[in-house]
């Protein structure tokens, strides 16, 4: 991702989290999310690193979603992803922030089972709110995600139908899905 503020980008390589600017210089390794598990890559993969829009923060997918404090140095899970000693349960991940910062649109992926869902996660009061597609039900909006710039709603859209969604374009309040 690309810092709105700077230039500065972060990206993922070997299952490390970087940093470096935006002429190439100080590239700096800032998380290390160690050796992905074998028989569950998916669950240990450290991915999606997004900029705040005021560029303080970082977050990130890793056994949930991780907050790094740009000013402290320092990584924090705040949505650990919920997955029994059976293996299944759900896993997080960041998908992009609110312009005012506040929120996240988040993926909730079920481990074990086929689909995925979106979801409204505010790190401020810990709080996720699923987003409801009106036609559908929880989890069934899709595809193309655009916040207003006021960050009271998200618009969503597909062009194509398909069991799990419904054709055209929806406003989904952040507030309450």
């Amino acid at each position: 991702d690309v810092s709105q503020v700077d230039g500065s980008i972060v990206y993922t390589s070997n299952n490390q989290l970087f940093t470096i600017l935006r002429d190439g210089s100080n590239r700096s390794m800032i998380v290390d999310g160690g050796v992905r598990d074998p028989g569950n890559p998916a669950t240990t993969v450290l991915s999606n690193p997004l900029w705040s829009p005021d560029a303080q923060t970082i977050a990130f997918g890793h056994k949930g979603i991780n907050l790094y404090s740009v000013v402290a140095g320092q990584s924090t899970l705040t949505l650990p992803s919920k997955i029994d000693s059976a293996g299944f349960g759900q896993m997080f991940w960041p998908e992009s922030y609110s312009p005012d910062g506040t929120k996240l649109l988040i993926t909730i992926a079920p481990v074990a089972s086929d689909g995925s869902f979106s979801a409204i996660y505010t790190p401020g009061s810990n709080t996720v709110i699923e987003i409801i597609d009106p036609f559908g039900g929880a989890g069934s909006t899709c595809c193309s995600f655009s916040w207003s710039a006021d960050s009271a709603s998200i618009y969503t859209g597909t062009a194509f139908l398909s069991p799990f969604t419904s054709a055209g374009l929806s406003r989904v309040d952040t507030n309450s899905g």
